[in-house]
């Protein structure tokens, strides 16, 4: 008897684990840390940059599951570079597209906006392109590492020249 109640009781469990709600709705806030290779920098090395230089970047963002597949959200960004040291708090929008409707799923995303800066530089446009993966940690919480293409360009604050960074950047947030 006592066999039986346990086994009943498995199924029960298990059968609510796999009926819980694991479906994108409602509002989401996603956090992410990530390194920022650089791969360009136009002008090409001026005495100041080079493109040997990476950068640092934690984001969130706060938005809205327009539907399975489909959310919209505003984000921010602080962002360092080294070579030269550079501080860019980006502001943007953003979007991810959604593979599957399961909540494990491969998805993509697009963020675009201005880059503000400190030091001797003004910010620019900012755009980004990339992908990853929901890998899921709770019932309404998923690990995203991410890979991506980001441009960002600056201003110098004293003349009319502009510098544009080119970058592979590589995250992994909490969506939540």
């Amino acid at each position: 008897m006592r066999q039986i109640l346990l086994t009943f009781m498995a199924i029960i469990i298990s059968s609510s684990i796999s009926a819980q709600d694991l479906s994108r709705k409602g509002f989401f806030n996603k956090t992410k840390l990530g390194v920022a290779i650089r791969t360009n920098t136009t002008p090409p090395y001026s005495g100041i940059f080079g493109d040997e230089g990476n950068g640092t970047e934690i984001t969130t963002i706060n938005g809205w599951h327009l539907n399975q597949h489909i959310s919209l959200g505003l984000g921010i960004s602080a962002s360092t570079y080294i070579n030269p040291t550079l501080s860019s708090y980006p502001i943007f929008v953003n979007t991810h597209y959604y593979f599957k409707e399961s909540f494990k799923t491969p998805y993509t995303f697009a963020n675009l906006g201005y880059g503000i800066t400190s030091n001797r530089y003004n910010g620019g446009l900012l755009y980004e392109i990339g992908a990853g993966y929901n890998l899921k940690l709770g019932k309404k919480t998923a690990l995203t590492p991410e890979i991506s293409y980001k441009y960002q360009d600056f201003r110098y604050k004293t003349s009319d020249g502009k510098i544009a960074l080119s970058s592979i950047a590589l995250g992994i947030g909490m969506l939540f």
